[in-house]
């Protein structure tokens, strides 16, 4: 992970996006034969300074904010904190540890936030809640709802607004701790791995990994399936995230329906 000036630096580094005029193709020609294009008046195209692939085409009142706007207020906020980001195509992920107390659980344990944000708002600005255990990143389930927010706003307002869910947060994550320390059998492997939807060729490594498992925990297989989706190469990192979430929420079902 970055520290706080590294990202920074890295958030610094992101590209810039630019609003450009749209041109339509016109039905007829000009006198050499050459085709000649229109102006749309309602639409504007998102593209990277100085390229000229289009990202998105948006409409012609549509404000285009930069991802520094959005991730340095929020990194500059805390005092002290660690982190990743990465961008593709006009979408970044921020993904923000800080430092103290308020955001540890216990020693192996910490709560992170993860700030999904891109330049046409398809994305909007949502932020969601992590835990880090041990070295492992793992997304908690849909009933820990996050933020969603069209612009960031005030960042001390929407702190305040993340801080006040920070105690569940660390109910929900000791429950996950507690509902799954139990043995895993190979009834639930069969059970999860059909749900999971990892792909043919994980589910079967899965299946492989987990042929003998009455002497492991329901843990243990979570936290497998978890660092299995982590170490996937993803475009996007939203498309990680997301499947990561689709794992806690399967796993999180299981454990409290099967009330083990």
């Amino acid at each position: 992970m970055m520290n706080k000036q590294e990202l920074i630096t890295a958030i610094n580094g992101l590209p810039i996006y630019e609003v450009k005029d749209v041109f339509v193709k016109d039905s007829e020609i000009d006198v050499n034969g050459n085709d000649m294009f229109v102006d749309d008046k309602r639409l504007k195209a998102i593209t990277e300074k100085g390229k000229n692939e289009i990202i998105d085409v948006v409409s012609k009142w549509y404000k285009l904010v930069q991802m520094g706007e959005v991730y340095t207020p929020m990194v500059n906020y805390f005092q002290d904190v660690d982190g990743n980001i990465k961008h593709y195509w006009g979408a970044g992920v921020l993904t923000l540890f800080p430092k103290g107390e308020d955001y540890r659980i216990d020693e192996n344990n910490r709560i992170g936030l993860v700030i999904k944000n891109s330049v046409d708002r398809s994305l909007a600005v949502a932020i969601d809640f992590c835990v880090m255990h041990n070295e492992t990143m793992v997304m908690l389930p849909k009933k820990m709802k996050g933020i969603k927010k069209k612009h960031l706003g005030e960042v001390k307002e929407v702190i305040g607004k993340v801080e006040k869910l920070i105690g569940d947060v660390k109910e929900i994550w000791i429950t996950i701790m507690d509902k799954f320390q139990r043995k895993l059998t190979q009834n639930d492997v069969d059970n999860i791995l059909a749900n999971l939807d990892l792909g043919k060729k994980f589910t079967e490594r899965m299946k492989k990994d987990y042929e003998v498992a009455g002497h492991l925990r329901l843990f243990d297989f979570f936290m497998d399936a978890v660092e299995m989706v982590s170490d996937r190469k993803y475009k996007k990192e939203e498309m990680k995230t997301k499947k990561l979430k689709e794992i806690a929420e399967v796993m999180y079902r299981y454990a409290i329906l099967e009330k083990l």
